[in-house]
């Protein structure tokens, strides 16, 4: 039986460099990478190495104008991190295109359609790129790291996940946002895929969304905050009767990760490293990550739902 030849990547391209696009260009930096293109707003190359480490000086920068000079690098591997709303936009661009992308949460969001059509259009574009596209969710890694420790996560019926983040999203579009990682998180723990739900409340506050649903049984809380005026996020959740608060020290290069839990610190991989790695080496490997889009599709199901409902 003949295997796959792994894929080997030289060249990417990060759409939407600022923020989250940071952590991108610094993985492929680490995945030996030599060439990345940045386009985006105005970013100098000089703020790129300043916030990496020697591996990424060995790394060419190149800033393009704009999406016709793209066959300049030739990419293998494309990074979108551009706003929401510019994603599919962005996507449509390489509809017939061999590359591999990962996608920054959330994949994408549409207003004013139904359910139906927001699945159909989530699944028809996951099954065009196939093997060819990841959607990133960080808290996979996280909530896969926990679930090693067989005691912390042994018959879950209870879960709260409070994220209090820098933005500028209000209302629904805080839940847009965020929720991805709610419900990613929710799912990855109970190691299982969405079988049912019941929605009990939903509050939409200017900077601030919350609500409680029970999944597959699991009665879960969410608390979601944004706030231009934070200087950092912060991050705690509760499984059953165990709190954790994420901790996050600035590296060189990254954010060393650590959770507290009862004054006691228990270490962890970086879940955006991590998730990134994950999903390069998935990519290169030529594998469908069907766990990932089954995620997705869960996470846009949910979602719809969790801003659509209206008490009875």
């Amino acid at each position: 039986m003949r295997t796959k030849k792994k894929l080997n990547f030289n060249r990417a391209l990060v759409i939407g460099p600022s923020g989250i696009g940071n952590a991108h260009i610094r993985q492929y930096a680490k995945n030996k990478i030599s060439k990345i293109a940045i386009l985006g707003k105005s970013f100098k190359t000089k703020r790129i190495l300043q916030l990496a480490n020697s591996t990424l000086k060995k790394v060419e920068i190149i800033n393009l104008k704009n999406f016709n000079e793209i066959e300049k690098i030739k990419p293998q591997i494309i990074s979108i991190c551009s706003p929401t709303e510019l994603h599919l936009k962005h996507l449509l661009k390489f509809k017939n295109s061999k590359r591999a992308f990962i996608i920054e949460k959330p994949f994408f969001w549409l207003n004013g359609v139904g359910e139906k059509d927001l699945l159909r259009q989530t699944n028809f574009f996951l099954n065009i790129f196939k093997k060819k596209i990841i959607i990133n969710l960080p808290m996979v890694s996280l909530a896969n790291q926990l679930k090693n420790k067989k005691a912390i996560v042994r018959n879950i019926k209870k879960l709260k996940f409070c994220y209090f983040t820098k933005g500028k999203n209000q209302y629904n579009k805080i839940a847009i946002d965020l929720l991805p990682h709610a419900i990613s998180f929710c799912l990855s723990l109970l190691k299982s895929p969405l079988k049912d739900f019941k929605i009990i409340f939903v509050k939409k506050k200017r900077f601030s969304w919350s609500a409680k649903i029970i999944i597959n049984r699991v009665h879960c809380y969410f608390l979601l905050k944004q706030d231009q005026r934070k200087k950092e996020s912060k991050l705690s959740f509760k499984i059953n009767e165990l709190f954790f608060t994420r901790m996050q020290k600035k590296s060189l290069d990254e954010y060393k990760t650590y959770l507290i839990l009862k004054n006691k610190k228990i270490f962890i991989k970086n879940p955006m490293s991590d998730s990134l790695n994950n999903a390069i080496s998935f990519l290169k490997n030529q594998k469908h990550n069907k766990f990932n889009h089954h995620l997705v599709v869960s996470i846009m199901k949910l979602t719809y739902n969790l801003i659509h409902w209206k008490k009875n």
